[in-house]
């Protein structure tokens, strides 16, 4: 396409009564000038696109004459080009001694086709000026409608931020992020307007949504402190047992490990690493060291759990009852039978189907559950090795299953 036809499709310029309340508007330029050039960069222009405005604050104008012209710098061709004179738009001549042009003290122009993209990719305008004082300049994108601001709130023990914040179009949806402190959780966010009706807030966690309103609105948040359930190991092996009367949340906790039962076999319970939150009352095998576990809302239920959890000291004596203790360094679970033990409040003990109660002991075992040792010894040879069991009888082969071998936990596949 030839020069003179880009030119212009490019810009066209409507001269128009002021413009309306409410838009998105912003100054690109302020000063005080009737004569030369002022030349708008790509950037002052980047949010031009078809239908922005360029409204030109007017200090005073030459009675018998002035005139004002529009030229598009090309980077790729530096020659100016001149605005297109079709005779109805116009620009060095149509401008002459048109007082009635400038309304509420400013001149008001209009892009036409592409040329917000032209002046983003190409290169900028040029004003040239005689006899007319232009004391400011702002670009209005009255297209887009009203737009309307998103205040955020002061906040303690954590921030909130909005995308967008400003010039926000009503029926777009704006975003909240939460970021809570150390320690601390979100509690509520409240979307509040101008007119103090409650805005409807979508979503859970640290990131909520809502439509924005025909109104500016204010974004508010408490934090408040994370509630935890301390789990304690004090045994020399590791492991313990542990119940919460709250649902827990175990996501990121990598100080300890906690399991649930899921099957006993070849006199070894096999376990089942938990993640994500739990509901209370759920009876778990735990590993690692003392931690204080989030309490969550809610949790899910352990569906075929094995341990039984405990909320005050109880007393359980049954063949296929077992609690957790330690024999040989190594922790076990030991029948109770005719003699009654004591689960102590906050902890669990093991429930087994009677069919699978066939020893004294039960090892915490299963290939790479536990994480115990994952260790396995293939083609060993038996003869050079010291071997107990989990009931602590020293024995002359080992099968599948967990064993202490020369004084060391290992797992036999």
């Amino acid at each position: 396409m030839k020069t003179k036809n880009i030119i212009r499709t490019l810009l066209m310029a409507a001269f128009l009564l002021s413009g309306a309340n409410n838009v998105k508007a912003g100054d690109i330029w302020e000063g005080s000038q009737n004569s030369g050039s002022i030349i708008l960069t790509k950037e002052q222009l980047k949010d031009a696109k078809l239908g922005t405005k360029l409204e030109f604050y007017i200090g005073n104008t030459n009675q018998w004459f002035w005139q004002i012209d529009f030229k598009i710098n090309d980077s790729v061709n530096p020659d100016f080009k001149d605005f297109p004179n079709d005779g109805k738009w116009g620009a060095t001549w149509a401008l002459q001694t048109r007082n009635d042009l400038i309304v509420d003290g400013h001149l008001d122009i209009v892009f036409g086709d592409n040329t917000a993209d032209y002046i983003s990719n190409y290169g900028s305008l040029t004003v040239n000026l005689n006899g007319i004082e232009i004391t400011k300049i702002t670009l209005v994108n009255e297209a887009e409608g009203p737009t309307y601001s998103v205040i955020v709130g002061e906040t303690e023990n954590g921030q909130i931020s909005v995308a967008p914040e400003t010039d926000v179009a009503a029926g777009t949806t704006v975003t909240i992020t939460a970021t809570p402190n150390e320690g601390y959780k979100i509690s509520t966010i409240t979307v509040t307007g101008a007119d103090e009706t409650n805005v409807e807030v979508s979503g859970s966690g640290n990131t909520r949504t809502f439509v924005m309103p025909e109104q500016n609105v204010t974004v508010s948040a408490t934090f408040v402190e994370i509630e935890t359930v301390e789990a304690t190991i004090d045994s020399s092996t590791g492991f313990a047992t542990f119940c919460s009367d709250k649902a827990l949340d175990f996501t990121g906790i990598n100080t300890l490990e906690a399991y649930y039962a899921k099957t006993v076999e070849d006199g070894n319970v096999y376990l089942l690493r938990v993640s994500g939150a739990i509901a209370a009352g759920t009876g778990l095998v735990i590993k690692g060291e003392t931690t204080k576990i989030p309490v969550a809302d809610n949790g899910e239920e352990l569906s075929g759990n094995l341990m039984i959890g405990v909320a005050t000291d109880t007393k359980v004596h049954a063949s296929n009852i077992y609690v957790l203790t330690v024999k040989n360094d190594v922790a076990v679970f030991a029948q109770t039978g005719a003699n009654a033990a004591t689960v102590a409040a906050g902890h669990a003990y093991l429930r087994v189907p009677v069919a699978q109660a066939r020893t004294r002991t039960i090892g915490i075992g299963g290939e790479g559950t536990t994480g115990i040792d994952n260790t396995f010894i293939d083609n060993c040879e038996q003869g050079e090795m010291v071997i107990y069991n989990l009931g602590g009888q020293r024995v002359k082969n080992a099968a599948k299953g967990l064993f202490i071998i020369n004084g060391k936990k290992k797992i036999l596949k």
